[in-house]
């Protein structure tokens, strides 16, 4: 899934259920921490994490 556009992704990652978003979103933070930094995936998946983040406090209240 991580091969498509940023916007196709958070369209599909709004629309999951809290325990697949959850597996996700730990999926984009490792990978935001383990690749090297500065590169464009690296940079994609940060900022993925980003919206992650707040995607869940509206959702989910956390």
């Amino acid at each position: 899934m991580y091969h498509i556009n940023p916007a196709v992704i958070k369209s599909i990652l709004s629309s999951m259920p809290k325990e697949e978003f959850y597996r996700h979103a730990r999926f984009i933070h490792s990978q935001s921490l383990f690749l090297p930094e500065g590169t464009n995936r690296q940079v994609m998946f940060f900022n993925l994490w980003q919206w992650c983040l707040g995607l869940h406090r509206e959702r989910f209240g956390g």
